[in-house]
C-alpha cells in the first residue's frame, strides 16, 4: 500500500479458496474473479473535504495451460468525509457478496488441536457433532503438502484429519493456520501444534 499517514490498512480478508489443479500440481486460489476486503482506518486528524489517495501494488499469478506472473499498480482518490456515503445498489451487492464469502470464526466452544507426527499433522476438531466431510486450506505455504489427500475420520464429537507435511517445511511450526471447510461452511482457524 501507498497511503497517506492519516490512513492505515488492515490485513486482507480472504474468501474461501478453491482447490486448483494444473498439470500434476495442486494449489489453492480463485477462478474468474475474487473480491478481497481490506479494512481501512482513518485518523481523526484527517480533514473533511481533503482528497485522500489510495494506491497499491498487486502481484498475482494467472494460470491456464501455463502460469504467468502479473502485476499492476492501482490507485483511487476519494474525498474525506465525516460520514461514509451510502454505496449505490451495485456496490452494496459487491460488498455483501464479499462479506458472505468470508470464512466465519468458529464458535468459542469448538476446539482444534494439531499433533505433529513423523511426516504428517493430525488435525483434531471437537465441534459437538460428528463430521464426515472436511478439507483444510493452509494459510502459510510450504507447511502442508497440497497434492496429498486429506483423510478424514469422523468421531463422536467431531473429526480427525491427516495432513501430509510438506517437503518444503524447514523449521517446526507452533500453530497451523488456515481455512477449514466443514461440510458446506468455511471457518478460519488457528490450532496449536503439539
Amino acid at each position: 500500500w501507498q497511503l497517506p499517514a492519516a490512513v492505515s490498512a488492515g490485513s486482507i480478508e480472504w474468501p474461501l479458496p478453491k482447490r486448483l489443479t494444473a498439470f500434476s500440481a495442486v494449489d489453492f486460489g480463485y477462478e474468474d474473479e475474487a473480491s478481497l476486503l481490506v479494512p481501512m482506518k482513518a485518523s481523526p486528524l484527517l480533514h473533511t473535504g481533503v482528497a485522500v489517495n489510495f494506491a497499491g501494488d498487486i502481484k498475482l499469478i494467472i494460470c491456464s495451460d501455463v502460469c504467468v506472473p502479473g502485476k499492476a499498480h492501482v490507485s483511487l482518490s476519494l474525498p474525506a468525509m465525516n460520514q461514509g456515503v451510502p454505496p449505490d445498489g451495485a456496490s452494496r451487492a459487491i460488498f455483501k457478496a464479499a462479506r458472505q464469502a468470508l470464512p466465519r470464526r468458529p464458535p468459542a466452544r469448538w476446539n482444534f488441536t494439531v499433533a505433529k507426527r513423523k511426516g504428517y499433522f493430525r488435525l483434531t476438531g471437537a465441534v459437538g457433532r460428528s463430521i464426515k466431510q472436511a478439507f483444510f486450506f493452509p494459510l502459510q505455504p510450504n507447511q502442508v503438502e497440497n497434492n496429498a489427500p486429506q483423510a478424514v475420520r469422523p468421531t463422536e464429537a467431531g473429526f480427525t484429519m491427516t495432513l501430509k507435511e510438506s517437503d518444503q517445511l524447514l523449521k517446526p511450526i507452533h500453530h497451523l493456520q488456515g481455512i477449514l471447510l466443514l461440510e458446506n461452511q468455511a471457518y478460519s482457524i488457528e490450532a496449536p501444534v503439539k
